[in-house]
């Protein structure tokens, strides 16, 4: 608005408009700009519609800065001005592309970790089912190697109970 160029212009559309609605994105105002504009423009832009001025107010403003020393600049101090504010703008839209790459990057990051935690995820439950197999592998020849002993067992005490009982030679 105060520099004459397409704001976001070298942003996607889709991005702008949801980080617009979602509130975590308005149009920056150059720091050097006159308080009275910055101020009303910061009130317009309010996230919170509820929070915006009504128009009759907006006029009021604007007939205030009217009557400032502002629109009684000369065109050569304004022109610099505005192309002080374009330099500002494209300082601050490239620091949103830097954030913007570096989000998205961090965005991957984390989607590779959680890839990362799914597969230890899955590598500890298979190793948990194979340790309940190996677990049961060892009850079963636990089990087996009791019914040898209580075998083995039962035919010493059988063949110590026919050498009693038998007749001596």
């Amino acid at each position: 608005m105060l520099t004459g160029e397409i704001p976001f212009s070298k942003f996607e559309d889709w991005a702008v408009h949801f980080k617009v609605a979602a509130g975590k994105l308005k149009l920056p105002i150059p720091e050097t700009c006159p308080g009275e504009i910055k101020s009303l423009l910061d009130s317009i832009w309010e996230h919170d519609r509820k929070q915006r001025p009504a128009f009759s107010s907006i006029i009021e403003v604007l007939e205030d800065i009217s009557q400032t020393d502002f629109v009684n600049i000369a065109q050569q101090d304004f022109l610099r001005m505005r192309q002080a504010w374009q330099r500002e703008l494209e300082e601050i839209y490239l620091d949103l592309q830097r954030k913007e790459v570096q989000l998205n990057q961090r965005e991957e990051q984390v989607k590779q970790q959680q890839q990362e935690i799914e597969q230890r995820q899955n590598s500890l439950q298979q190793e948990k089912a194979n340790l309940h197999l190996e677990q049961k592998e060892l009850s079963n020849l636990i089990l087996e190697l009791c019914m040898v002993v209580i075998s083995q067992r039962k035919t010493g005490l059988e063949t110590k109970h026919h050498a009693h009982n038998s007749p001596p030679n």
